[in-house]
């Protein structure tokens, strides 16, 4: 079966919504979605992992039921992945030796294959592996990219296992396979699946931080030399930021619009005045201060940022990110985190999906809201939907009701005009492909280093974090 023929269908269990998404691959793997919907996760899920099952399992199910709706007549899905990103996911560093017969040998396929084999057998208590990275191989104590058919005495290998609490997956097949009655395909981990449609490859290559301020957690992702080096999830996000805002009688809605149209990150003009807001009700309305607003808000994505850049502080890897940090995730929508981030740091670039990953030609690939789908969807090998087969009888009742085939058009001359529209389409997508070809591409080297390194940068904004965002805050403690 081609790719194209395919489907695959995704779930990711977000705290804040719950999405879904219903995709086919092109013969290069590049995704195209073919339908995309979701849901508020209505406190179902707590910092990304499910909490009530039973309500995690309903939502779903309406998911499912609107993208069946898409899908051509007598295909459903009958399998779901789905992605989790929750608090208790993590990477663990495990180590896997091989010593050589005394005179040393040249590494094969069956000493590599010993170690991944090894490797297998690993368990940790309470916990179960997720996911596996690729490993990265030493070889007498030195790093080697390439560790086939190398001479050498001894040969290691350092995989990052993805790790995540029993309950974890438990909870995810009972609301799957119990409640809805669907075949849990697989679990895959969304903050790897994301990076492998957003990271360019020289972002990977020089190394990079990889942070998604979600709703409920947010994820670090280290890279270094193309693999993954560290992953690990904070259980805060932007949801922390609409709970503080409700402390001024705000509901959680009203609160979350307040987030996303009145703060600001950086104290301007605007900080100095006011806004007025209306309510949900459409009728009444309040008046609010800049300042307070902003003040409640930044305090809390200080902490946010001040964690996930102790991670990477911690991970003794800022030497090795010549990339600096990749931002993603709707936390860092508020008003202009971003820019205040580039003022302490420098090197922060927002993710952009990588045109190499995505059907170019499909408006919803497009949609930042579906970049974590459309991730789950690349990573997707099995085939999520079936086919219900109806006999030849069945199929000509079905045509002479749903529509009347032209008098003087033959079944086979139908059968001839579809061939001819395939035949356009897939002439068009192949011009297309050969002027993605032709396109000089460009190398993107790294840049000379004429100032203060990232490193430099990231403790000088330890030093004064306390008011990371501010030049100066006792102007705002003066007001």
């Amino acid at each position: 079966m081609s790719r194209m023929n395919t489907i695959y269908a995704v779930i990711d269990l977000g705290s804040w919504y719950i999405r879904g998404m219903v995709a086919r691959k092109m013969e290069d793997g590049r995704v195209s979605p073919i339908s995309f919907y979701e849901e508020p996760a209505n406190n179902c899920i707590r910092h990304g992992c499910v909490h009530n099952i039973d309500e995690a399992a309903a939502i779903i199910r309406r998911i499912v039921n609107q993208l069946n709706e898409n899908l051509e007549d007598n295909t459903h899905i009958t399998s779901l992945y789905v992605g989790v990103g929750g608090q208790s996911i993590a990477s663990q560093e495990f180590i896997v030796r091989k010593a050589m017969v005394p005179e040393g040998e040249v590494i094969r396929t069956e000493h590599i294959e010993s170690l991944w084999a090894e490797m297998r057998g690993a368990s940790f208590p309470d916990k179960e592996v997720l996911d596996v990275t690729d490993p990265l191989f030493y070889v007498d104590g030195k790093q080697e990219i390439q560790a086939k058919g190398v001479f050498c005495h001894e040969l290691e290998a350092r995989f990052q296992l993805i790790t995540a609490r029993r309950s974890v997956k438990q909870n995810i097949r009972i609301a799957i396979e119990e409640r809805l009655g669907l075949r849990l395909t697989g679990i895959l981990v969304t903050p790897l699946c994301e990076a492998q449609v957003l990271l360019s490859d020289d972002e990977l290559t020089l190394g990079c931080c990889y942070v998604n301020i979600g709703a409920g957690c947010t994820s670090v992702s280290i890279y270094k030399n193309r693999l993954l080096a560290m992953l690990r999830v904070l259980p805060m996000g932007g949801y922390n930021v609409t709970r503080d805002l409700t402390s001024l009688r705000l509901t959680e809605q009203e609160a979350e619009n307040m987030k996303l149209n009145h703060v600001s990150m950086i104290n301007d003009n605007k900080s100095n005045g006011s806004f007025r807001m209306t309510f949900a009700d459409k009728f009444s309305e309040r008046e609010f201060r800049s300042s307070e607003v902003n003040r409640l808000a930044k305090a809390r994505m200080d902490e946010i940022t001040a964690n996930y850049l102790n991670i990477l502080r911690l991970s003794g890897l800022l030497e090795d990110i010549g990339a600096g940090i990749i931002l993603n995730g709707g936390g860092t929508k508020i008003n202009n985190y971003m820019a205040a981030m580039k003022k302490i740091l420098g090197e922060v670039t927002p993710a952009k999906i990588r045109m190499d990953r995505i059907d170019t030609d499909n408006a919803i690939s497009f949609i930042e809201e579906h970049i974590s789908t459309i991730g789950l969807a690349y990573k997707a090998t099995q085939p999520c939907t079936d086919y219900i087969t109806t006999n030849l009888g069945e199929l000509v009742s079905q045509i002479e009701t749903k529509e009347e085939i032209p008098a003087n058009d033959t079944v086979q001359d139908l059968f001839a005009q579809g061939r001819q529209t395939e035949r356009k389409e897939n002439e068009q997508r192949d011009n297309t492909d050969r002027q993605r070809e032709d396109t000089p591409k460009q190398t993107v080297k790294k840049k000379e280093k004429t100032g203060p390194s990232f490193g430099d940068k990231l403790k000088g904004a330890f030093i004064k974090f306390g008011s990371l965002f501010d030049e100066d805050t006792n102007q705002d403690n003066n007001r």
